[in-house]
């Protein structure tokens, strides 16, 4: 339930089976091999205190999901005998409302554990693009998702609104893994994702509008109150989404996501691997044709990028819509047809007034 941002609905749960929830939480993602996990778990209840929630995933047959109050010191101590054998990732301490955002960063900081001698690790601290942009990115994802907002069954049996997001939101974190996510069959997903194709106008099958739909998701989650620009009429003007990526302190931010990869000591293939593999849709097949190099070096060369990035790539959730909005920002990786913004006639000058406005808006708030 808080993975799906019904935060009501697992208070109530949680104060009827007890503990109740927390303001602020952290989050731990613990990976243990699969036939240990429910021993595991045991463990866990018996070594830690009746705050914290213990929960095996329901995605991933090797990840255990803990939550504890978010007003602790991190960096728990864990039972001697588990950190000895399995990885922990642990995120900051975030409100409740935004525990699908803890769990994301937990399991980024469990594929930087992987990658290092270390066994537990904390997310490291990175702004959202969703807060680096700040309140503007609350209008041009409310016009976004319009569609969905507006849509009304046309049958009972049909997905309303709410569901439809609930799923699209369980899609892009977990792909074909939202349906024991969301305890739906997989003919049912697919059915849903076809409604959220058409109302939107998108295609799923395109990494350019995939990270438009993260980012459209987490611009919901993170209640910004909505601040659009007004003409000199005084009607609301929706900022584009290239308008937003264009804003001199998220192309600043963008480069501070890629940094990573052009230390002098990095190898230059990593970056083109990366690059090619978010220009060809997080594709493995056609970026190793693409480099002419095998399907394995391109998962090496992709892990070696998480291990510098410090953020998970191969599994879900996954960075790759940061990066690949990043890399579009810098520039280097054009919009789909699908989610291209245009400028409808106002000319590069116009443009330039509006993210003029846009940065002084962000600046004053």
């Amino acid at each position: 339930m808080l993975l799906n941002g019904h935060t009501s609905a697992a208070r109530q749960v949680a104060g009827a089976l007890g503990p109740a929830l927390p303001a602020m939480v952290r989050v731990y993602v613990i990976e243990v091999p699969p036939q240990d996990r429910d021993r595991r778990a045991e463990e866990l209840a018996a070594a830690t205190d009746d705050e914290m929630w213990i929960v095996p995933c329901p995605v991933y047959a090797d990840h255990i999901f803990v939550l504890e109050p978010g007003t602790r010191a991190p960096t728990r101590a864990w039972p001697p005998h588990l950190t000895a054998t399995c990885w922990i990732g642990e995120s900051n301490a975030v409100p409740l409302r935004e525990t699908a955002t803890g769990y994301a960063q937990a399991f980024h900081a469990l594929a930087s554990a992987r990658a290092s001698y270390e066994r537990q690790i904390s997310f490291a601290a990175s702004p959202h693009l969703t807060l680096a942009i700040g309140p503007a990115v609350a209008a041009w994802a409310k016009a976004f998702l319009a569609p969905i907002h507006a849509h009304t069954p046309g049958r009972a049996q049909d997905p309303d609104a709410t569901e439809l997001l609930t799923t699209a939101a369980s899609w892009i974190s977990f792909r074909s893994g939202a349906t024991a996510h969301l305890k739906i069959h997989r003919n049912t997903l697919s059915a849903r994702l076809t409604y959220i194709q058409d109302l939107l106008g998108v295609n799923l099958h395109r990494l350019a509008d995939q990270a438009a739909l993260a980012l459209a998701l987490r611009a919901t989650t993170a209640k910004f109150p909505p601040s659009p620009e007004r003409d000199a009429t005084g009607v609301a003007v929706t900022p584009t989404l290239t308008e937003l990526l264009q804003l001199p302190h998220i192309r600043a931010w963008a480069q501070e996501q890629l940094r990573p990869l052009t230390a002098p000591d990095v190898p230059t293939y990593i970056e083109e691997t990366l690059t090619t593999w978010l220009r060809l849709d997080a594709r493995i097949g056609p970026t190793a044709a693409a480099l002419s190099i095998s399907a394995s070096a391109v998962r090496k060369r992709l892990t070696h990028s998480e291990a510098l990035l410090k953020r998970s790539l191969l599994r879900r959730p996954s960075a790759v819509h940061d990066l690949w909005l990043a890399r579009h920002a810098l520039g280097q990786i054009p919009l789909s047809h699908c989610v291209q913004d245009t400028i409808g006639g106002r000319g590069l000058a116009e443009t330039q007034r509006r993210l003029d406005r846009l940065s002084a808006t962000r600046d004053t708030e």
